[in-house]
């Protein structure tokens, strides 16, 4: 499989758009005064599918807390979106906000996702206003664990976290070692299981 984002360019976008694995999603969001969807029904890159960040977004202290899995993966489900679609996620905001919904991808194992370079300013052709019609992906093709989440099955006061790929086992943690979360690295050693 060829290599694919974190960026694609307008141009690739409008060479590949009707490929059937490739699903484009409409990020748009707005800290006050609009509303993402109210823009994409004015007007979308043709094909795309509006994602609203509050669907994907969890319960918690923050502006936006980690949604849980089953959250996310529904919300994907509703956007087409299985395990084999490559993704590419576009804003009107230099890619900052549709970042997010990239990285949310990557979180929950995802692996095929890209943004859209420049964003809808950068599209260059005509835009859409018909509601993308997006057909649901198959609960048994969703998005696969991620590689770094925490095995339930841990021994009391441990967590295991599953390799990455190329890693040859999962490391046991005892209680209170800290794992950085997104990147898997350890805060303090961690051994191998030998198991």
């Amino acid at each position: 499989m060829s290599k694919f984002g974190p960026l694609v360019s307008p141009e690739w976008l409008h060479k590949h758009g009707s490929e059937p694995d490739l699903r484009v999603l409409d990020f748009r969001w707005y800290l006050v005064g609009r509303q993402g969807r109210d823009a994409y029904l004015a007007g979308h890159i043709p094909g795309a599918v509006f994602v609203d960040l509050d669907a994907v977004t969890g319960k918690g202290p923050g502006r936006h807390p980690l949604p849980t899995r089953q959250q996310f993966q529904e919300e994907m489900q509703r956007a087409g979106i299985s395990a084999s679609s490559r993704v590419v996620v576009y804003d009107d905001a230099g890619g900052s906000i549709a970042a997010r919904l990239w990285f949310l991808l990557g979180w929950f194992g995802h692996g095929q996702q890209a943004v859209l370079d420049s964003g809808l300013q950068g599209w260059g052709q005509p835009l859409e206003t018909a509601v993308g019609n997006a057909i649901a992906a198959r609960r048994s093709r969703s998005i696969p664990r991620k590689a770094t989440s925490p095995v339930r099955s841990a021994p009391h006061g441990s967590t295991t976290w599953m390799p990455r790929p190329g890693s040859s086992r999962p490391k046991t943690c005892g209680a209170g070692t800290k794992v950085w979360a997104s990147t898997g690295r350890m805060a303090r050693s961690c051994t191998a299981d030998r198991a």
